[in-house]
């Protein structure tokens, strides 16, 4: 079943990185008004205009830090969207986790649908193959590969779409003012230079921690259209993805040895919530024959 897009009043019709829109919102976003992240986001969709936002909330502090902080942002080479910009990519723009604010290197294609490849940072030899050769196939069908930019399985599937001569889009668990791991300064800058995309949903200074790398997953989870599990052990922390790919209805994809080995996956097969595919070429296959459903379904409305 496909997540139906939550409703926002009004058209959006905000340019992106305009300057004082995105200060408003950013300041909306770290205002103490008693609202999660996510509550706040679901204001910001039911009112679609940040001047009622803040009229609705009594947001009046000054905005002169915020202005400040953008503009800063904004010299260092990153480009800022808002969920309330036409820009913004629509496929995230469906799930509840989309985030207010995301800060991006590169091309930026709002009507993207991709499909992720995600796996441990200590994959085996075997499984980075794997990996690599998923995003090949994808590259062919026409799909960007979309992945995190961890070492291990991330790296692998990045690697392996520039290598195919594709797209890939890096979605990071820290601000873009940080790689991590630092090693991969050098892949992020080919993913930029060959036309691909670096996106967060942090604030360009901040670093990683345990809570922001679940919270990276589900926006991963939300800008494709599948996501596809090549390792796996029980505490890993691709469990985050897997859940959030069934609560955002986008396709679940497993390879037979995580189905097999990983009891949450098999439970997520034997309940109908995940396939298996017995090797890359049929990963591909499987997630572009999800696109192609999910087209279908939409077609009917």
């Amino acid at each position: 079943m496909v997540a139906s897009p939550p409703a926002i009043v009004g058209a959006m019709t905000q340019p992106a990185n305009d300057l004082r829109h995105v200060a408003d919102m950013l300041r909306f976003s770290l205002s103490d008004v008693g609202l999660t992240g996510p509550r706040k986001v679901e204001e910001i969709r039911r009112l679609g205009d940040m001047k009622l936002v803040d009229r609705e909330w009594d947001i009046n502090d000054d905005l002169t830090p915020y202005l400040t902080r953008v503009s800063n942002w904004q010299q260092r080479g990153y480009t800022i969207t808002s969920i309330l910009d036409r820009d913004y990519p629509e496929l995230l723009r469906e799930v509840r986790e989309a985030p207010p604010l995301i800060f991006t290197q590169g091309a930026l294609l709002p009507e993207e649908r991709g499909a992720s490849i995600v796996g441990s940072r200590d994959a085996a030899p075997g499984a980075l193959a794997a990996a690599r050769d998923v995003a090949g196939h994808l590259v062919e069908l026409g799909l960007p590969v979309i992945s995190g930019l961890a070492a291990g399985i991330d790296s692998a599937a990045h690697e392996g779409a520039l290598d195919a001569g594709g797209r890939t889009v890096a979605i990071m668990g820290t601000g873009l003012d940080h790689t991590f791991p630092a090693s991969n300064r050098e892949l992020r800058q080919r993913i930029i230079d060959q036309d691909g995309l670096v996106l967060s949903q942090f604030l360009p200074e901040e670093n990683g921690s345990k809570r922001s790398f679940p919270m990276r997953n589900a926006v991963m989870s939300g800008y494709g259209i599948a996501t596809i599990v090549i390792a796996a052990t029980e505490k890993s922390g691709t469990h985050h993805q897997a859940r959030a790919a069934v609560k955002h209805g986008r396709g679940l994809i497993f390879t037979a040895k995580v189905a097999t080995e990983v009891s949450w996956a098999r439970a997520l097969v034997k309940d109908g919530l995940a396939v298996i595919a017995h090797s890359p070429r049929e990963a591909a296959d499987l997630a572009a024959g999800m696109l192609e459903a999910r087209d279908r379904e939409l077609s009917l409305f």
